[in-house]
């Protein structure tokens, strides 16, 4: 061992500190040590409900709904409004709440809910945002949304028919119990 040279010794002594340090380091990075694990971001505790919260959706929606039906399983299309009273408020309310019987309700029913209860068919309204939507203020408690509609008849074949040719509707909505309800709507004109 005399023959070796100090330098050797010293090299090998600095690698294996070196080993050791890297060693403890990774075992400590395993382990955690004292730091606090950061948690991924999530909103689980907030509630999220577009159609309650976002004017547009609500409205959107809520129209969609009320003119879509599927004749086979309901009595007359004012089933629909029953079905999401709780988006609904004022003159829309009252017909989910009242909906029109006898000679009214015969008049205000789409000729050909007979037929599609017969052979199965569905109604479905394909609503879209209107790109002539005003926009809504965020703290705004009433909105009028524009909305460019298509009604279709989904035959039990597969088959699709338009139900009649594409409209536009205007739907008031207004904040109650916080959230967007739909009071009102009309057809403005036809696309």
């Amino acid at each position: 061992m005399k023959n070796q040279k100090p330098g050797v010794l010293i090299i090998g002594l600095i690698v294996l500190i070196a080993v050791a340090v890297a060693i403890a380091w990774a075992v400590t990075s395993m382990i955690g040590g004292d730091e606090e694990e950061a948690r991924p971001a999530t909103d689980s505790h907030t509630h999220i409900d577009p159609i309650s919260d976002d004017p547009y959706v609500a409205a959107t929606s809520t129209v969609s709904a009320i003119l879509s039906y599927s004749p086979a399983e309901q009595d007359t299309p004012f089933d629909q409004y029953a079905a999401v009273r709780d988006r609904l408020t004022g003159q829309m309310a009252q017909l989910a709440d009242n909906p029109p019987t006898g000679d009214d309700a015969a008049r205000q029913t789409p000729a050909g809910w007979d037929a599609w209860a017969e052979s199965g068919d569905r109604v479905r309204a394909i609503v879209e945002r209107s790109p002539s939507t005003e926009p809504i203020e965020d703290d705004a408690t009433e909105a009028v949304v524009t909305m460019d509609v298509r009604e279709m008849v989904f035959h039990s074949d597969g088959e699709t028919t338009p139900l009649r040719s594409p409209y536009v509707v205007s739907a008031t909505v207004v904040v109650e119990d916080d959230i967007w309800k739909l009071q009102s709507y009309e057809i403005t004109g036809f696309n």
